[in-house]
Formats: structure tokens, C-alpha cells, sequence
């Protein structure tokens, strides 16, 4: 995101006349208004992810002294803008459906508002690409179920998004070329002071500064086109007859642009991020189209970010141990042997044990341990299962029992990342790949059974209940285990156990907690979706246990 708008010279601005941090703090004019949201936004940075309660508190101050400020008139662009990308701040991290939409689109209204009265071309790039931004992630959120909209509405909503990031990536690469000559060689320079020549730097009403175009953000803007542009075609059964701009060589141009980008402006780790964005592409064209990835492709991506002398930083390696692990988990569902998904899910695992290994940098999601997790969740659990679509592949039938116990080791760890130890089935306490001497059923003593940790947006608590539902899922396949009373019963107990649990939570959190029919649902269509129609008995495990689950 672009930085916050505030007055660009300390000695310009209006000093509050009391501390902003007190409750009954008022400011009297629009400077003071507006540097005073942006102090009480620092706050709430500050805490955002050590103390979200107070963070949330902070952030949603600071959004009443933009309204403050727009409300006293003045120059009430940048005090727009500041609450737009304040207002985002809030929809995606600190609450969740239905309020969360309602609060994106508040923030929607006010970034087009920016967009449509930005006199200079800098704040319509700024203002363009984060309402481009809020639009994918309005579509994504629909996509995903949370609004009862049809499809026609999310690729309305994608389209408009391409069209204003094309408009962003051309302003962009005007301003690159025009500012070629007196750069030089630099690549990317900081956000600079005020650089609209329009404006008069005398003037006390000048209340902002630029977000400078740089190599690195064009690329960041080809990767948004990129990403929606992908979006759009797994939601087509073909490809023939795309729009001529998403096409996948208009696509392939795009990496192709970034990788210029990156060459010119010697920045490895760029490079990198190009690599993985190619291989995201790759991957969601062999699910379009069932034209498999290579092996060896995938495997030598990993190879190249993994050497000593690899000058890709551990962000870009961590993303794509990501895209190789979702490569490799879709050419073990497309094997035609056995033998061949064993080895993609062993690579897959391998992998994703050596990104879990990495110390994650301060730009990495602090959702991406966790998230690891899930995945080697994931690859022990369909590891395991291979001897069902493969019933004379005795490798997956020796090591089920042990692969079983493994992921269930992860998704504990996974929720104990997450701050959900509620619905942990025992402490994390041993190894996956090692038994453990003591089954706790529940959880450790000094946890609440009926509370879960504060929100902090969509994609923390949809990775938590996913996570939940593949325990359970877990929980089914360890209860089918013929010959093997003890495991089957123990199963069974802990099924009932965070059943019992997830009733419980209903009756101590709001509803928009609960874990509810549609999650189950969507969870079942991702499964289908990666693994093929779901066996007969397990889809109606499903069916019986939402129907318990709301009795």
C-alpha cells in the first residue's frame, strides 16, 4: 500500500493541542486532525500483530479523526484517501463477514472519490491501484461464498480491477521513462516530498507527499494483472476466448516485462519473484488445460532458490516452496501410478519441511508458519491415502497408520500457531514421524475450552477452520483403520471431543465465529476440487456430522 498522506514539512504542521492517545482528545482544525489520525495509526501498526484488541482500537481512531477531518473541510483529499486505506486496514484484519464487506465497500467508495478528483497523476496512480486492489479482494471474498452473489458480479468486479491496473501500469512506465535520464542507474528511489510541480511548496493547505513510481512497484502492478488475470481463467472450462489482454501470451508478455525489469534494475530477488509468479502460472494453466507441469521443471526451480549461491532472499524462497508444494500436490493428484504420487508428495513434503525450517523474514505473512503447517497436513494426509486409489500400493498401506498420526501432529501445531488451541486434539508436545506416550484428548489444562483468540481478518480464521476440518478429517480416516481396535477408538473419542467443542464455541462466540454449514461446504468443494469426487462413506461423514453439528 502506498504511505499515508500527511504534511510533508514537521515545521508546517499543526501541532495537536493536547495528546492525540486521550479519549477525549478533539482536534479543532484540519491539519491537526489529519496528523493526528496518522500518529494514532502509527499505534496502531505499532501493535498490529503483537496486541490485534489494541491495534483494532487504534485503527479505528485514527478512521474517526479522518472523518474529523474531512468533516472541516480543507484539503480533504488526502484525509479521504488516509481513511480509505485505513477503512481497508479494518475490513481485511480486524473483522470478518458480513461486516468486513460492508466496511471494504465503504473503503471502495472513498479510494474511487480519490481516484476521481486526484488532480495530480501520482495520487491517480496511488489511488487507482489500492481501489484496484480492494476490488480483487471484494471478488475473491464473493468467489469464496461469503456474499450470495453469482458469477457474473465477480469477474464484473475483476475486469473493472484490470482495467484501472492497466491505466496504473501505463502512468507507471511513463514515469519510469520520462525520469530515466535524471535517475540514472539508481532503480528505486524513497518516497520523496512533494513533487507535483503544481503545487506551490509554500502553500500551508500542501498536506501530502508522492508515492514515487519505481521498477519494483510496476512490477508489484504487473503481478496484481497477473494474479486477477489467473483468477478469471479458473473460473473458465477453456481458454479460447479470452479477452486478447488476459490471454495466456498477453500474460506471458507481462512476465516477461517483469523479468526486463528485474535484469535492468539488478535486483536478484525480483528475479526470483518472477520465477515463482511463472510458476504460478504454469500450474494454474495445467489445471485448465490437463497439460501436465514436468517434474523436473518444478524440481529444478527449487534446486536454483536453494543453492549457496542462490541470491534469492528467504521472502522469495518461502513463496516458492508455496507454488512448489501446490505444483507438486496437483501432479501427484494427475499421476497415473502409484509410485509416481508417492514421489510428488515426498518432493512436496521435503519441501515444505525446509521452507517451516527457514526463520521466516519480517515481510513474510506472520500466517505462513501456519500455513506451511497445513500443507504438510495436507501432503501426510494424501500420502496416506493413496492406497485408495491405488488399493494394491502397499507402500501407502504400510506407512498409513504413522502418516495419519503425522498430520495430525502438523494441524496441531498449525492451530497452536494460530492461537487456537481450543480445538487442538493434544499438546504439540512430540515429533511428527514419532508416537506419542500419552494421548491427551482436548487440550492443555491452562486453555479456555470455549474461546478462541481475537479476529484478525478473513484469512487468519479461514486458514483456522480449515485446519480444524482436516483434523476432523483426520480424525475419519484414522477411525476406518481395519485391524487396528485401539486407533479406531481413540479416533472416534477426539471426533466427538472437538465436535463437542465446536457446539460449545456456538454458545460463547457470535455467529460469525462459528465454524457452520457453508464452511463445510466449501470446504468439500476445495477437496473435490484437488482430489476428485470424495468416496461415497466419507461425503456422508460430512452430511451427518453438520447435521449434528446444528442439532
Amino acid at each position: 500500500m502506498p504511505p499515508r498522506r500527511r504534511l510533508p514539512q514537521p515545521s508546517k504542521r499543526a501541532k495537536p493541542t493536547s495528546d492525540p492517545t486521550n479519549p477525549a482528545y478533539t482536534p479543532t482544525t484540519y491539519s491537526e486532525a489529519l496528523d493526528a489520525g496518522v500518529l494514532v495509526e502509527e499505534k496502531g501498526e505499532k501493535f498490529r500483530w503483537s496486541d490485534p484488541v489494541r491495534a483494532r482500537r487504534w485503527y479505528e481512531k485514527a478512521e474517526g479523526l479522518y472523518g474529523n477531518a474531512i468533516g472541516m473541510g480543507g484539503a480533504t483529499w488526502d484525509a479521504g484517501y488516509n481513511r480509505a486505506r485505513i477503512l481497508y486496514i479494518i475490513a481485511t484484519s480486524f473483522h470478518l463477514p458480513p461486516r468486513s464487506l460492508i466496511i471494504l465497500r465503504q473503503s471502495l467508495a472513498l479510494y474511487a472519490t480519490a481516484l476521481e478528483t486526484a488532480a495530480a497523476p501520482l495520487r491517480q496512480i496511488d489511488a487507482g491501484f489500492n481501489l484496484a486492489v480492494g476490488l480483487a479482494q471484494l471478488a475473491d471474498w464473493q468467489e469464496e461464498g461469503l456474499e450470495n452473489v453469482g458469477p457474473e458480479e465477480v469477474q464484473s468486479l475483476r475486469e473493472r480491477a484490470l482495467t484501472l491496473l492497466m491505466d496504473v501500469a501505463r502512468a507507471q512506465e511513463a514515469y519510469l521513462a520520462e525520469h530515466e535520464e535524471e535517475e540514472g542507474d539508481e532503480g528505486d528511489v524513497a518516497a520523496a516530498g512533494s513533487v507535483d510541480g503544481s503545487e506551490d511548496e509554500n502553500d500551508e493547505t500542501t498536506t501530502y507527499e508522492e508515492h514515487v513510481p519505481t521498477p519494483s512497484a510496476l512490477v508489484e502492478t504487473l503481478f496484481e494483472i497477473i494474479d486477477i488475470a489467473t483468477s478469471i481463467w479458473a473460473t473458465l472450462p477453456k481458454l479460447d476466448s479470452l479477452p486478447s489482454h488476459i490471454t495466456p501470451q498477453a500474460i506471458d508478455d507481462l512476465l516477461q516485462r517483469s523479468m526486463q525489469i528485474a535484469t535492468a534494475s539488478n535486483d536478484t530477488s525480483m528475479a526470483g519473484s518472477v520465477h515463482v509468479k511463472r510458476l504460478d502460472v504454469a500450474l494454474m494453466l495445467a489445471k485448465i488445460t490437463g497439460i501436465e507441469l514436468l517434474l523436473d521443471d518444478v524440481r529444478n526451480v527449487w534446486q536454483t532458490a536453494t543453492t549457496k549461491e542462490s541470491p534469492i532472499d528467504d521472502e522469495i524462497r518461502i513463496a516458492c516452496a508455496d507454488a512448489l508444494v501446490t505444483a507438486s500436490m496437483d501432479l501427484a493428484h494427475r499421476a497415473s501410478d502409484a509410485q509416481a504420487a508417492w514421489q510428488h508428495l515426498g518432493f512436496a513434503t521435503q519441501v515444505a519441511t525446509a521452507s517451516l525450517s527457514m526463520p521466516p523474514p519480517l515481510t513474510v505473512s506472520p500466517l505462513a508458519s501456519a500455513s506451511t503447517l497445513l500443507d504438510l497436513t495436507t501432503l501426510s494426509l494424501r500420502r496416506a491415502l493413496i492406497s485408495l486409489r491405488f488399493p494394491n500400493f502397499t507402500t501407502s498401506k504400510a506407512n498409513g497408520k504413522q502418516l495419519l498420526a503425522n498430520a495430525q501432529v502438523y494441524a496441531n501445531r498449525a492451530l497452536k500457531d494460530l492461537g487456537w488451541t481450543t480445538l487442538m486434539s493434544e499438546p504439540v508436545n512430540t515429533v511428527a514421524g514419532g508416537a506419542s506416550r500419552t494421548l491427551s484428548i482436548g487440550v492443555p489444562s491452562s486453555t479456555s475450552a470455549t474461546s478462541l483468540p481475537p479476529i484478525t481478518g478473513w484469512d487468519k480464521e479461514s486458514l483456522g477452520r480449515t485446519t480444524v476440518l482436516t483434523l476432523l478429517r483426520i480424525f475419519y480416516h484414522q477411525s476406518t483403520l481395519p485391524s487396528d481396535t485401539e486407533v479406531v477408538a481413540t479416533a472416534q473419542k477426539k471426533a466427538e471431543t472437538l465436535l463437542t467443542r465446536l457446539q460449545a464455541l456456538r454458545r460463547t462466540e457470535s455467529q460469525e465465529r462459528w465454524i457452520a454449514r457453508r464452511d463445510i461446504q466449501r470446504y468439500i468443494e476445495t477437496l473435490e476440487d484437488d482430489e476428485g469426487v470424495l468416496p461415497q462413506a466419507e461425503a456422508q461423514f460430512w452430511r451427518d456430522f453438520v447435521e449434528r453439528l446444528e442439532s
